[in-house]
């Protein structure tokens, strides 16, 4: 299954996101394409962080695209991202 974000993905919409990753919650994988995504906010990264550990606890996989074309905020590895 594919999740393709568009605009912002912040902590007001992650409930929201979260809800369509619930909704294919059986696939043996989901990829989350940011590639036409404007801005990344480090809640939401930090988030699908701790869900990457969570499918591979159940044998699954998630897979983050697209956050290559973006420039990070600070130095952290999870700090928020804006498109370059």
């Amino acid at each position: 299954a594919k999740i393709k974000v568009d605009g912002a993905a912040t902590f007001s919409n992650w409930i929201g996101m979260k809800k369509l990753m619930e909704k294919v919650a059986d696939k043996t994988s989901l990829i989350i394409d940011f590639s036409s995504a404007k801005y990344v906010d480090h809640n939401v990264l930090e988030n699908l962080h701790t869900m990457e550990h969570l499918y591979e606890l159940n044998d699954k996989k998630l897979v983050i695209e697209g956050l290559n074309q973006f420039k990070s905020i600070s130095d952290h590895e999870l700090s928020g991202k804006y498109r370059k």
